[in-house]
């Protein structure tokens, strides 16, 4: 979801970048949650063509920035690629003051209203992401 939604909101301000989404614990090739793809739409984006990846050294060479959903997440991250740690940042950084949370919650386990906050959570982290790379590039 935060891939797509990236790719939204850098398209709509046309502002061009590479973005890929990969996890620590991905199964190459899974398509996405079925509660996902429904929120997703909701959100104006489509996972239908998304597919899973396993986060490789390679990417973590190639990515300028690495955002991570939590805590658990990062500390990963972090442990298993140190040579990279600098580029680990919390996506939900980004996130209004008004949302209550350090980290984005992992809807996996939780039913399609947990799905639903999850997109939410991330529409408002990325889209004031954006935003700031917006500023920067003025």
């Amino acid at each position: 979801m935060a891939e797509a939604l990236f790719r939204k909101f850098t398209d709509q301000q046309h502002i061009a970048v590479t973005i890929a989404s990969a996890g620590l614990h991905a199964i190459d090739g899974t398509v996405a949650d079925p509660r996902a793809c429904s929120s997703a739409r909701e959100f104006g984006i489509s996972l239908t063509k998304h597919r899973a990846r396993l986060l490789t050294a390679e990417m973590m060479s190639q990515a300028d920035v690495v955002f991570s959903m939590d805590f658990q997440n990062q500390a990963e991250l972090k442990a298993r690629y140190p040579f990279f740690e600098e580029k680990v940042r919390s996506l939900a950084s980004f996130a209004d003051p008004r949302i209550p949370g350090d980290e984005i919650p992992d809807p996996y386990y939780g039913d399609t209203a947990a799905t639903r906050n999850c997109c939410a959570v991330l529409a408002n982290c990325v889209q004031n992401l954006v935003e700031k790379l917006e500023l920067t590039r003025s």
